[in-house]
Order: structure tokens, then C-alpha cells, then sequence
């Protein structure tokens, strides 16, 4: 089946439509969409960062939210960053850790499928459920990025710090 630029529109405006439904039930303050169909929220979240900065990337088939922290790795920290962003990865079931060598930026992704043909808006519950899990792994992994940033700590026993409660 062929789809027209058209039936991708209709699949970006409902998925727009169900953040900014999302967005007022659970009162959250936000940015209007941009051309690029994306918008952002900041979260206050108990850590080291105080606040996340989430952005809903909205494409034809998907909805990716990217949570922004407000920290940038320098460069001379950035292989040490990149290795505790990767061993905090392994193993995830829902999303990962994105660091950007050219600016130091650093985020947890996660996507939510929507499908091609059998296309399905994301819920607010899937929505929300994305929230807090991104949120829950910016907080358990924000010390030890912390650490390893100003090189209090080695990545490998940052991220064993950080999971050491994991169930």
C-alpha cells in the first residue's frame, strides 16, 4: 500500500494531538510545536540536575521523546562519558542514553512506534509511562555521570553504584 504525503499529515496531526491532550490533562507547561512538528517540556526532577528538559519529536510513524539533561560533557571527559552512557545502556528494555561528540550533549531517548500501516496514536498512558521511565533513569544514573564528568570515579564503577539496588 502506498502512503501519500497526506496520510502521513493526518498520522503527525493525531500524534499532536494526543501530546497536546496529554499535555493538558496532566498540566504540564510546554512550547508550541515548532515547524518541525516538535515541542518541549522542562520537569523538575529530585537529582543533581534539578531539571530535564524533554522534547516530543514527532515523525509520520513514530513519537520519539528525548530527555535532555542540562549538563554538557567537555571534551576532555567525553571518552570516560561515553563509555558510562554505553555500560549504563547494556541491557535496558526501554530506550538509552544519546551523547552528541560534538557539543557534549547528553539525553536518554525513547521511542514509541505507532506503526506504518496499521498506524495507532501513542495513549497517554504510553506517553506517561515514557515519562517515568526516563525520568527514573536520568535520576539513577545522574551521580555517576556527575562523578565520572569530573573524574571522581571510573565509568565501570559508576554504573555498578548505580544499579546496585536494581531489582
Amino acid at each position: 500500500m502506498l502512503i501519500t504525503s497526506s496520510q502521513e499529515s493526518n498520522k503527525v496531526t493525531k500524534i499532536r494531538e494526543v501530546i497536546e491532550n496529554f499535555f493538558e490533562i496532566a498540566n504540564v507547561r510546554h512550547e508550541p510545536f515548532n515547524e518541525k512538528n516538535n515541542t518541549r517540556a522542562t520537569f523538575t526532577i529530585n537529582s543533581r540536575f534539578n531539571h530535564v528538559t524533554v522534547y516530543f519529536l514527532v515523525r509520520k510513524n513514530s513519537l520519539i521523546l528525548s530527555f535532555t539533561i542540562p549538563v554538557n560533557a567537555i571534551e576532555k571527559t567525553q571518552k570516560k562519558i561515553a563509555e558510562y552512557l554505553l555500560r549504563a545502556n547494556y541491557g535496558n528494555d526501554i530506550g538509552g542514553f544519546d551523547f552528541n561528540f560534538d557539543n557534549g550533549e547528553i539525553s536518554y531517548r525513547i521511542p514509541i512506534y505507532c506503526g506504518e500501516e496499521d498506524f495507532k496514536s501513542p495513549t497517554y498512558e504510553q506517553i506517561s509511562r515514557a515519562i517515568v521511565v526516563g525520568m527514573t533513569m536520568v535520576k539513577r544514573y545522574s551521580d555517576g555521570l556527575m562523578n565520572v564528568m569530573y573524574g571522581l570515579t571510573e565509568p565501570v564503577d559508576a554504573v555498578a553504584e548505580a544499579e546496585k539496588d536494581e531489582v
